[in-house]
């Protein structure tokens, strides 16, 4: 159900004496000229055709203007906003009805389209005409009841072939305009008519204004003072932003830049970040016996790598003015465009049970996410864990949970096929064993790089 409000003015406005001489269509405005060589532009919601010769605009600002109705040369612009360059001339009855419309383009023929009527007027058939304009293509008939809105449409190609019929019942008001419309079509098959059926109701809520009774003037709220300040600001802050850009490129192509923390000890975390670095997370925890919380940082660097830049994550304790860097590195981090289609594939760093936690996403069709946990033991930092999954809808999942400390493996790995609504169907596999290597330190260790053989086939962890 489509509802909408449609807002009538019952007060008019006036030209002055001079007649109208041509019309300018537009997507959303009409622009009146007359003989006093005088143009009003309009902003129009819709214009309808009045039996007497004239036409009815009912404009933007609620107001219904009418107006002669002359044979007229008119412009038109398409959808897109591109000028055709049609002219069209238009012929009309006695009563002031169209009989023929034709389109000229660089006063060729184009189309052409004529309209007959019944006595009373209730049906109307336009025929059009094609190739260019002189060849019979599709005719429409459409029957309107007394209120002059449509109640019956078909249309007939060229071939003869009857197209479906639409059909329309209306609710109207005391003023005549409908309030509520159903829209039913009917298909046409070879000559037969199929059921009715309704495919559409929309409910109009009409209000009525008056000179006593003019609508609200909306005003639109005052340009915040701070806003305006901001919107001073912005070409500063790009400029300052462009400049650090370019620095940025340049360091990069002449290798004049930081390629690690240099900074031993500062006030704040972010007072460690090197020109040309920059911090994409950190986060607080306890990482070894002291009492005292330690920090984690994951820093974009310009250091190039295989696939974009790399990462570097480093580590600092709590000291009474601030902070001390205690370890940096850049192998448990992947690069910056490491994550296939999906680009950056670092996806979050966190201390857990005083352990880091890192995370990694990336993938096409095929997903995978990594999560790996390090730990400080034996003055140094150790790879204790991996969590790996990987795979596809339809296709295969794979689940590998590896406790590298105790050597514990749980492998899991699941078949699906989907049939053609999506419905999948899975058949599961589960091992579990024990691999026990030597600790991997964290300075040598890359996710997604190191192997172990499960049933005779390599997993990747």
């Amino acid at each position: 159900m489509i509802k909408y409000i449609l807002f009538i003015a019952l007060f008019g406005v006036s030209k002055s004496e001079a007649e109208l001489v041509s019309l300018t269509f537009r997507n959303d405005s009409l622009d009146l000229v007359y003989t006093d060589k005088s143009v009003v532009k309009t902003v129009f919601f819709q214009v309808k055709h009045k039996r007497k010769g004239s036409l009815e605009i009912l404009s933007v600002n609620k107001n219904i203007q009418i107006l002669p109705f002359l044979p007229f040369l008119y412009s038109k612009v398409d959808f897109n906003r591109t000028r055709i360059g049609f002219t069209t001339n238009g012929e009309l009855d006695e009563k002031g009805r169209r009989l023929a419309e034709i389109w000229l383009k660089n006063n060729t023929l184009e189309h052409k389209e004529e309209y007959t009527y019944s006595e009373d007027g209730r049906e109307r058939i336009k025929q059009d005409y094609h190739m260019p304009g002189t060849q019979k293509s599709t005719k429409t008939t459409g029957r309107y009841d007394a209120n002059n809105n449509l109640i019956f449409k078909q249309c007939i190609e060229y071939s003869g072939n009857p197209l479906d019929i639409e059909t329309y019942e209306y609710k109207y008001d005391s003023e005549k305009n409908w309030t509520e419309r159903k829209s039913y079509r009917q298909s046409v098959d070879n000559g037969i008519i199929g059921d009715r059926i309704l495919v559409n109701i929309e409910i109009r809520e009409i209000t009525y204004y008056s000179e006593t009774n003019k609508p609200r003037q909306f005003q639109l709220p005052q340009f915040p003072e701070k806003a305006q300040e901001i919107r001073t600001v912005i070409p500063q802050l790009a400029k300052i932003k462009q400049e650090r850009i370019n620095a940025s490129y340049e360091a990069v192509e002449s290798g004049n830049f930081e390629r690690e923390i240099v900074l031993k000890e500062a006030a704040a975390i972010d007072d460690f970040t090197p020109a040309f670095w920059k911090r994409v997370k950190v986060d607080y925890g306890n990482l070894d016996s002291d009492p005292d919380e330690e920090a984690v940082a994951v820093y974009e660097t310009s250091i190039l790598a295989d696939l974009g830049y790399k990462h570097s994550l480093a580590v600092y304790k709590k000291i009474d003015n601030g902070w001390r860097l205690w370890h940096q590195t850049t192998s448990p981090v992947l690069s910056t465009q490491a994550g296939g289609m999906m680009g950056n594939p670092f996806y979050g760093i966190a201390i857990e049970r005083k352990c880091i936690v890192i995370n990694h996403f990336g993938g096409s069709r095929q997903k995978w996410n990594y999560t790996h946990r390090y730990r400080f033991q034996n003055n140094n930092w150790y790879v204790i864990g991996a969590t790996i999954n990987f795979g596809a809808p339809c296709d295969y999942f794979k689940t590998l949970d590896y406790n590298l400390v105790t050597g514990d493996i749980l492998a899991d790995h699941t078949t699906e096929s989907c049939d053609e609504d999506g419905f999948a169907d899975a058949t599961k596999r589960e091992e579990k064993l024990k691999i026990k290597n030597p600790l991997q330190l964290m300075d040598d260790f890359t996710p997604g790089e190191n192997e172990i053989k499960i049933g005779g086939e390599f997993w990747y962890y």
